[in-house]
């Protein structure tokens, strides 16, 4: 009811005022708007785009995987892992290398104790 005495009082160039008033605001509203839309449209563009190279980059790497783990040398063994034989050899060789170690050392001893008396 005050609102009516208000508007009243106002008169009717006023009341054309508040009309246009609000007609600016609805259009300066849906003008923001849309240009919010269209920067989050660009900002989803930018990360699809992101998320397409990203997927390029684990491709090329997943690729890059495939072509090591593919390679075979002449027994038809997968490159990338070693071969039982050759496991066996190298212990074999560490174990020599571990003995030809002790008595080197054993061998120094004696020379220092000697060195010493």
């Amino acid at each position: 009811m005050e609102i009516l005495k208000f508007i009243e009082q106002l008169g009717a160039p006023a009341v054309f005022v508040i009309i246009l008033l609000k007609m600016i605001l609805d259009f300066y509203g849906s003008f923001q708007r849309k240009k919010e839309q269209q920067n989050t449209e660009k900002s989803n563009c930018k990360l699809n785009e992101e998320l397409i190279n990203t997927f390029w980059e684990i491709k090329k790497t997943t690729d890059k995987l495939y072509e090591m783990h593919n390679k075979y040398d002449e027994d038809g063994l997968p490159i990338w892992y070693v071969k039982r034989s050759s496991s066996e050899e190298m212990n074999k060789i560490l174990k020599e290398l571990s003995d030809i170690m002790k008595e080197n050392l054993l061998i120094m001893r004696q020379v220092y104790k000697k060195l010493d008396k």
